[in-house]
């Protein structure tokens, strides 16, 4: 996760984006490797055993996996912007291939963070006036999330509400 602000005096921009722990460059050496391995493994069990059944689901295997490695990595170009200017408060999302924006009065802009009753469910952040608030950092963990609304309501010289 990242946090860019750029000041805390109007205009300020918040960047948020996911961990990126692997680069797509990393991504695509793990899946050769993977793949390599998982056909010499299956290529000398055919060749030594004639377990030629072991191939197609090698190859099956592979594919599963480039198609999960491609879905990380596609959600890792997921970001969010917020720019807090001196009378609005400008929200944009992407996420996949949606990009969507949000604008608000600063002056009626609120920070809510709901807390989920389950646990093991992460709490939510979400800003918005005049009761529409829309969820930002969902890909934050909670300390983040809690930081990011703390940045957020003092940006604001807000109190956070607390929703259940």
């Amino acid at each position: 996760m990242t946090i860019a602000a750029a000041s805390h005096t109007p205009p300020t921009r918040y960047l948020i984006t996911p961990n990126r722990s692997m680069s797509r460059r990393g991504s695509a050496y793990l899946v050769v490797g993977i793949a390599a391995c998982a056909l010499l493994v299956a290529g000398s069990m055919t060749i030594l055993y004639g377990a030629w059944p072991i191939l197609p689901f090698a190859g099956l295997e592979i594919v599963l996996l480039v198609f999960a490695v491609r879905h990380v990595q596609n959600s890792c170009d997921n970001r969010e912007v917020i720019d807090v200017g001196e009378r609005h408060v400008d929200v944009t999302r992407r996420h996949g291939d949606n990009l969507d924006s949000f604008r608000f009065v600063r002056a009626w802009t609120r920070i809510a963070l709901r807390q989920t009753r389950l646990g093991n469910l992460p709490d939510r952040l979400e800003i918005g006036s005049h009761g529409k608030l829309i969820e930002i950092g969902s890909f934050l963990t909670d300390d983040e999330r809690y930081s990011l609304a703390n940045e957020l309501a003092m940006q604001l010289g807000r109190k956070i509400s607390h929703r259940n």
